[in-house]
């Protein structure tokens, strides 16, 4: 059971600068720094004192990096004084918090300071604000939180996503190719067809395929060779390569009688 006696040592310090302490804001580590030097220097009746991070991280339990650079951030609020001496670091407390350079966002709205509330308000640093208490409020709209995102994200994916007009399409091509067999049934093969070529070139390139199909003699059979009992299909205007082949006038109808003696089947 622990039964500490102030008899057997105490820290002594002024209450001004105590509850100056109290109403800054630090890290875990930031405090635990602070606090040993604190301990190192006032709690041995002294201002200043030698004090290595060697010291510090065996008693603190604190990795040698962590305090390097916890040491650095104390420095740079200027709340502890670090003096070079013959190799060796002197180290001690700014009791002058009014040179405290603390963040903005520190606020000097407290509770149970006692008395002196008043006064220690007058000698916060310039750069503690202060602030009302603003109770429970809601986020503002714009918040992100991650129902916001990912709402947010499905919204893209349904805006880059485009509609398909699987039965326009089939309806263009029953209205222009009158020669060529009818589409009756929209099968999940025909819809992957149609959706691969629609997001590619579109509807107006689609509309092109289907006129010059119909245009040429070879595609619809009306050539004139009865040995050949085939003519193109929606589904084979549709195989891209055979597209292609289309609309770059492959099959055109040629000058001269000149027929294609081979096609895709």
């Amino acid at each position: 059971m622990a039964n500490p006696q102030v008899e057997d040592g105490h820290t002594e310090i002024a209450n001004e600068l105590f509850e100056a302490i109290m109403m800054v804001p630090m890290s875990d580590y930031e405090h635990r720094v602070f606090m040993f030097i604190l301990r190192k220097t006032y709690g041995l009746k002294k201002k200043l004192d030698w004090i290595s991070q060697k010291q510090i991280t065996a008693e603190l339990g604190i990795h040698k990096c962590h305090v390097s650079r916890t040491i650095r951030k104390l420095l740079e609020k200027n709340m502890i004084i670090n003096i070079p001496e013959k190799n060796k670091k002197i180290m001690g407390i700014q009791k002058d918090y009014e040179q405290w350079k603390l963040p903005i966002q520190v606020t000097n709205k407290v509770t149970n300071i006692g008395n002196k509330y008043k006064e220690l308000k007058k000698k916060l640093p310039i750069q503690v604000t202060e602030v009302t208490n603003s109770g429970n409020r809601k986020l503002p709209i714009e918040a992100h939180t991650k129902e916001t995102i990912q709402k947010k994200l499905l919204q893209k994916k349904k805006e880059k996503k485009k509609t398909i007009p699987y039965k326009e399409i089939i309806e263009i091509y029953n209205n222009i190719c009158k020669s060529l067999p009818q589409v009756q049934v929209l099968s999940e093969s025909r819809k992957t067809l149609i959706r691969c070529r629609f997001n590619k070139y579109g509807i107006d390139k689609l509309k092109k395929v289907f006129e010059k199909a119909e245009a040429s003699t070879f595609l619809t059979n009306k050539d004139g060779d009865s040995d050949r009992n085939w003519n193109a299909t929606f589904d084979w205007l549709l195989n891209e390569n055979n597209m292609i082949k289309v609309l770059e006038g492959n099959y055109n109808n040629k000058q001269g009688g000149v027929r294609y003696k081979h096609y895709e089947g």
